[in-house]
This record gives structure tokens, sequence and C-alpha cells, in this order.
């Protein structure tokens, strides 16, 4: 075999054994992909608290508190709780001030920390809930009016469930991307065969009974993926519910690619540091382990084998006559119109993200750090406080 040959076979093993593994675990999961439908049973609403994370999300917080006390729940059984994670803007003075005159009967709190971190504030939280069940959403999610309902009915259906998490939809008239779709349909399948290790945290909810420690790694981000693992390995089920949807707000291209890296590198340290879940078998030790697999070794599996097939083509072009160099510039070409769809894009974005975050952990640059993308209408904080006004 010549040189070019020699590249271009490591280059297709590699490519098949990075793609041929996840591509199983794909098709397993849409296969298995049915969560049971809820009943429509009447059930008693358990008590739950609705925590609230927030930094810097003065423009939002009123609307979100709006939301929730506008949820199809019982007042009697409802908590929320706010913490403020050393905002600079008053959103815990805001969220305050709204819930004194909003609130009514239902029991709220609003806490202020110094330290920045969901995960610091996560862990405040669970110190701080008293209710069998509590409720995570972010500020900028928007939640469906029963989903509270739905989640505590999924918990009282089937007490071996402890964590429940949303599907991500997407706002009306807005096309729903092809890796959001296939994403939605991993967890949902990994969710009916057992439980899925990546969760979402716009709105995720937990059995306190399953949460024992209460405490996470508060220096790893991913926090609802590390709640949910957490109740795992307490012997509950975490899983997706195809019928409890949200959606978010839109951001732009690089605040999308700052937050989408962020959210790599934590479920990448948040896997790798639970990584003996892949070696205790069963069910839910496969998934983990293709998890594992997908998120931590096919990054580079795919960037060696793109390696040796671009070394080849360049071997191929130097090596031959000029009718092999019409070949070798048809297969660029080719290649280029194959990389221009959307899976592929959507597929070579989501690997260099994952590629970067563990470079970056490697070097020691942590993303842990919180900050919300929110556009700023005020220039600073003394111009808010005289708006509130």
């Amino acid at each position: 075999m010549e040189q070019h040959e020699i590249l271009l076979a490591g280059s297709l093993l590699i490519g098949l054994v990075s793609i041929i593994p996840p591509g199983i675990h794909y098709l397993r999961a849409e296969r298995a992909s049915s969560v049971p439908n809820l009943s429509n049973a009447p059930f008693p609403p358990p008590s739950v608290t609705v925590f609230i994370p927030a930094r810097d999300e003065a423009l939002l917080i009123r609307d979100k508190l709006e939301e929730i006390l506008s949820l199809e729940y019982p007042g009697n059984n409802l908590r929320l709780l706010v913490i403020d994670s050393s905002s600079l803007d008053g959103t815990g003075r805001i969220a305050e001030k709204f819930l004194v005159e909003r609130a009514g009967s239902i029991p709220w709190q609003v806490e202020t920390m110094e330290s920045p971190g969901k995960s610091i504030a996560v862990n405040k939280a669970l110190g701080n809930i008293e209710t069998e069940f509590f409720v995570m959403t972010d500020v900028d999610s928007v939640l469906e009016p029963d989903s509270l309902l739905k989640l505590m009915r999924r918990f009282v259906e089937n007490e071996e469930i402890g964590a429940v998490c949303g599907r991500i939809a997407v706002s009306e008239g807005m096309p729903m991307p092809a890796y959001r779709k296939r994403f939605n349909q991993i967890r949902l399948g990994e969710s009916s065969i057992d439980s899925t290790p990546i969760f979402e945290g716009s709105v995720c909810a937990f059995r306190m009974a399953s949460l024992a420690p209460r405490e996470i790694c508060s220096d790893i981000n991913a926090d609802d993926s590390q709640l949910a693992i957490l109740s795992r390995r307490n012997g509950y089920r975490a899983i997706m519910d195809g019928e409890i949807s949200f959606t978010e707000s839109n951001l732009a291209n690089e605040k999308q690619r700052q937050k989408s890296l962020r959210r790599a590198q934590g479920i990448t340290r948040t896997l790798f540091r639970n990584r003996d879940l892949a070696f205790k078998g069963g069910r839910y030790g496969r998934i983990y382990l293709q998890n594992l697999y997908f998120h931590l070794m096919m990054p580079w599996f795919v960037l060696l084998g793109l390696m040796l097939g671009i070394s080849s083509l360049f071997t191929f072009y130097f090596q031959s006559d000029i009718a092999g160099q019409e070949i070798y510039l048809s297969s660029i070409l080719l290649l280029g119109l194959l990389s221009s769809t959307s899976v592929a894009r959507e597929f070579l974005f989501g690997v260099a993200c994952l590629l970067w975050a563990q470079i970056l952990i490697i070097v020691g640059v942590r993303l842990d750090v919180w900050k919300p993308h929110r556009a700023k209408l005020f220039s600073d904080y003394s111009q808010l406080k005289g708006s509130e006004e």
C-alpha cells in the first residue's frame, strides 16, 4: 500500500470507531424513546419548593416570578426560594419587593450570596429546602402553566423516580435544530431504558429523599446533571419527560457558543468525576459508558480521523499526476459540500466544543463561574435603581 492509502485506511478505521458506538446507542434510544404517558386521574399535590437561582437578572426576574405564581398548583403546597448570586444590578432586592407585593399567602424566601456560582447556590438551596420535592428553573426559561403539576404527577405515579427534567422546545414559528431533536430523542430513550445522566437544568425536579448527601461539587457546573447522577446513585431513576417542555431566550451566536462551551466543560468534568458508574454493569452502566465515550473519547478520535484524512489527500496530491490532482480537487469539493450540511455543521460544532472544553481543563482554565448572557439596558446600578423607583 502506498502512503496515502495507509493514511486513508487509518482515517476510515478511526472514523468508524468514532461513529459506530454512538450510532448504535442512538438507534437503541430511538427505539426505546417512549416514557409512559401521564394519567389524568386526580392526585394529592405534594409540597414543593420552586428554586430560582439568579445572577444579574434584573430585567427578567419579575416576569419569572409572575410566571411561577401563575402556575396551576395549589398555593398552600408551594414554596418559593430565590438565591441571588452576587448580582450587581439589584436582582435580589427587586425579587423581594415583587414577592412582598404579589406572593400573597405563598411562603417565600430571598437570599443573597457573596460567592458567584450556580453550584454554590444549589448547595445553599439544598440546605434550606424542607419540602418533599423541589423544582429548579432558570430565569430565562419559559414554562407551560401545567408544568409543575406534570412534574409532581410523575413522582406520585412512580415512587422509583427521583429526578425529572423537561425537554427543550422552540418558540412558535421557529424550526427545531436537528441536534436538539436528536438530543431529546437520546435522553428520552435513555429514560425509558433506565435513566439519563444528562439533564436539562432549565426545568428539573427532584425527590429530596433521593439526594443524599445534600451537596454537589461546587467547582463544577452542570449542577442539573450532578443532581440527576446523585439521585441515580441512591437507587432512584432520573428521566426526561417528553410531556414537559420549556423554551429559552434566544442568544446571539457568540453568546450561544460561550454557553455551549461552558456546558460542555461542566458535563465532561461531571461524567469523568463519576466515571465509576460506567463499570458497574446493568442498563444504567451501559448508558453511562456510552455518554462517557461520546463526551470524552470520541472527539479525539474524530480529530485524529480528520487529520489522517487530510494528510492522505495532501499526500495523494503531491504523489499524483495531473489526473490524480483533479481527483484530489474533486474530493476537496465533495468534502466541502458534505460539511456544509446542517447535520455535519452541528456535529462538528459539538465535537469542537467538547475538544476545546477538555483542552481548557488540561491547561487549568475553568468555566464554572456563572455568567448570565443578558443584554443590559441600564449602564449601571444607580440607573436601574432610579428606573425602579
